[in-house]
């Protein structure tokens, strides 16, 4: 599916991942985003995202409701908000 959407977007994107969780989405396209803003209300589940955090990739504690994204991205997916 990831190939999918990168072929509609173009390589590299930003990405927005709403409800990343543990952040799988952005892990599974890392080697394909230029910046990456991953966001869960579950602390413990940012906590294991955070592992993942390089220069282009930041995960953020807040909820969806409460979110005002900073910037437009190329890309927004609902990472494991839909479960």
């Amino acid at each position: 599916l990831y190939e999918k959407i990168l072929k509609l977007t173009g390589i590299p994107v930003s990405l927005l991942d709403v409800a990343t969780g543990t952040g799988t989405v952005i892990r599974d396209m890392k080697p394909n985003l230029c910046d990456a803003l991953g966001f869960d209300s579950d602390p413990e589940k940012i906590k294991v995202a955070k592992f993942q955090t390089t220069s282009h990739i930041r995960f953020e504690c807040i909820s969806a409701e409460k979110f005002v994204p900073e910037k437009e991205y190329d890309l927004v997916t609902i990472g494991q908000g839909l479960h």
